[in-house]
Formats: C-alpha cells, sequence, structure tokens
C-alpha cells in the first residue's frame, strides 16, 4: 500500500561545498571540546532514531546548493562518507534493504526501512585483544547478553574469574628494568609522561583506562600496570604530584563511576587497585588496576550505548532520545523490530510542497 507521507520525518541542514568542508575541518577540534553535534552527526544520529522508530524519512537541506557539475561531484564524495557510517550503522542488515535516496532540487530524501534489529552508532563496549582493545561488534554485544541470560536463569555467579585467579604481577620493581611479562588478553601496560593522573583534564588517559577494564570485564580479567612502557621497561608514576589518595579518588570518581556497569561494582571482589614500590626511587610507585572476569553480568559499558530513538512531543513534533541501557538490552535480544516500506512512498507534488 503507497503512502502519502511517512509518519515519521526528521530534518537536517548539510553543507557540502568545498568552503564547508574546509572550515568543518578547522573546527572540529573545538566541537568536540564543546560537545557540538556537527552535520554529519545530526544525519547519523536522526537516522538512527528513524531506525529504531519504525522507519521514515531524513528531509536533507542543501545549505550551499549549487547546480554545477563540481557540486554532483561534491555531493558524491560527501555521500560515500555518509553511506559508510550509515552501512556499520544498519549492520547486520544491508545498506540497499534498509535505505533509499532521492534527490529533488536542493533537497534529498532518505526514505528509511525499519530493520528487525536495534540499530547502534556506538556500542562503547570493548574487548580484549593481545596489544589493544578492540570494539565490540553486534553480533559479539548479542552473544554476551544471551550468555548472562542464560547465567541468571541457572543462578550462575556473575564473576567468572576472580580477583585472586587474575595472573601475578611482582611485589617490587626496578627503575628501567624490562619485566619478563609481556602483554596479553590479560596484561596490559600503560605509562603517560603527564604529572596528573585521570583527574578531569586528562581525557586521553581516562578514556585509555576506561576502554581496558571494559575490555577485561567482558572477558577473563586482567590487569594494568600503570607506570610500564609498551617495551615492559619501568618508568614508575611519580607519587609527588599524584598522591596514593588522589589517584584512588580520581580512578573511583571519573572512571569506575562513569562506566555502565550490568552489577554494583565493589573492591576487592569486581576491581581493585593497589601500589607496589619501585626500588632505588621511593617517589615513584607502579599502580596496577585489577578487574575480575564477568562475562555473565550483561556486559561492562565504557558509557552508554549511543543508540536513539523518536519520542512525541508537543504541537505533533518528535525529539531525539537516547536510549536506556535496560531498554536497549531488552531491544538488542528482540529480533522483532517494528517493520515499514518506504519504497512503498509516493513521492509526488504534494510530498515536496509538504517538505518545502
Amino acid at each position: 500500500m503507497c503512502r502519502h507521507f511517512a509518519e515519521n520525518v526528521q530534518y537536517c541542514s548539510i553543507a557540502i561545498g568545498k568552503e564547508a568542508a574546509i572550515q568543518q575541518k578547522k573546527d572540529k577540534n573545538k566541537r568536540k571540546q564543546e560537545g557540538i553535534i556537527d552535520e554529519e552527526q545530526d544525519l547519523i544520529i536522526k537516522s538512527c532514531a528513524l531506525l529504531n522508530s519504525g522507519g521514515g524519512v531524513l528531509v536533507m537541506k542543501i545549505a550551499d546548493f549549487s547546480s554545477s557539475t563540481t557540486f554532483a561531484k561534491r555531493l558524491d564524495e560527501f555521500w560515500k562518507t555518509i553511506e559508510d557510517k550509515l552501512t556499520t550503522l544498519v549492520k547486520p542488515s544491508r545498506y540497499d534493504d534498509i535505505f533509499d535516496r532521492c534527490e529533488h532540487l536542493d533537497t534529498i530524501l532518505l526514505f528509511i526501512n525499519a530493520p528487525p534489529h536495534l540499530c547502534t552508532i556506538k556500542y562503547n563496549l570493548s574487548l580484549p585483544g593481545d596489544s589493544q582493545v578492540l570494539d565490540a561488534s553486534y553480533h559479539q554485544i548479542i552473544s554476551l547478553l544471551t550468555e548472562a541470560q542464560k547465567a541468571r536463569r541457572q543462578k550462575l555467579p556473575n564473576v567468572t574469574v576472580s580477583l585472586k585467579d587474575l595472573p601475578k604481577v611482582p611485589n617490587v620493581f626496578k627503575l628501567k628494568e624490562t619485566l619478563d611479562l609481556k602483554e596479553c588478553k590479560q596484561i596490559q601496560f600503560k605509562h603517560y609522561t603527564s604529572k596528573t593522573f585521570l583527574d578531569s583534564n586528562n581525557r586521553t588517559q581516562r578514556e585509555g583506562v576506561t576502554k581496558q577494564m571494559s575490555a577485561f570485564a567482558n572477558s577473563d580479567g586482567g590487569v594494568i600496570l600503570m607506570g610500564i612502557d609498551d617495551n615492559g621497561e619501568v618508568c614508575g608514576l611519580d607519587l609527588g604530584e599524584n598522591g596514593k589518595d588522589c589517584i584512588e579518588r580520581n580512578l573511583q570518581e571519573n572512571v569506575i563511576n562513569k562506566m555502565r556497569w550490568s552489577l554494583d561494582p565493589e573492591r576487592r571482589v569486581h576491581w581493585d587497585l593497589k601500589f607496589f614500590p619501585v626500588a632505588g626511587c621511593e617517589a615513584k610507585a607502579i599502580v596496577v588496576i585489577f578487574v575480575a572476569g564477568m562475562r555473565n553480568s550483561g556486559g561492562t559499558f565504557v558509557k552508554s550505548p549511543s543508540s536513539f530513538k523518536l519520542l512525541p512531543g508537543a504541537n505533533g513534533e518528535q525529539s531525539l532520545r537516547l536510549i536506556d541501557l535496560d531498554e536497549w538490552k531488552q531491544r538488542m535480544l528482540c529480533t522483532e523490530g517494528l517493520q515499514s516500506d518506504s519504497k512503498g512512498m509516493m513521492m509526488d507534488a504534494d510530498f515536496y510542497d509538504h517538505i518545502n
């Protein structure tokens, strides 16, 4: 059956000319620091919300529209980037089954079918590798959530690898010594040269430690040795600049409390923090973070998954809403999504009058 209008319609503006691309590149760092969403992010977020709300149409006005052949080439280059991101967004569904693009003068219409699964821009859940943390895939997330369901039914413990069963670390370290330990799925080294550690200004540090803790928790646990470089050389962390109390507080407040756990994390049960001396250098220590394996818990997230939906608002308008973690988990495990077929929508003159 054909429909003149989609029930869900979202709007955004895009600029794709050369000048706009240059300006966006200049403003990238500023937007990131200030948490400002750019046009491309806005497009992806609204596409995600439509995908998770029964489908619909995304209406994109081209702010710097031109009818030149050069502009047509710029549009093609711009869409290649967008298409890659939309393809990733709808996995395991296929791009061509979900999206239909149509152009009309200065407007791009993206008709969106609802897939039979929840779509997420970024899962924000890590898994361990031998040399780095890895972002979880859709199927790995489903496996993790399914195993947690089974464990709850069978009343199995959340902790699958306890802190006492993690790899052992030395009690004393020597400055410039190279450790016999090697990085692997349960052991990772980190060394930062900044004077402060895990405070509110050190975003890179916080993200690195948070992702590693998430990866260990979602697998067989592990230890993070802070103050050891990638070659295994003992460098130490300066306790003159970072007191033990300060480090413990920063880890608790800036990392653990901001992660999304599927349980209430307890120190000495689910995680722990210890300080080991560096021989011959009292001002330095090796800081070791221990993380238990919690495969059965339902996932330990760096932060909430980035997945959106539409909610009814005032005057018939719809608002974007980040999906709550509990709802997100339920919908990830539910394979029956809201279905629509945007390819049956009529794109007649009335529709274009409506969006203009």
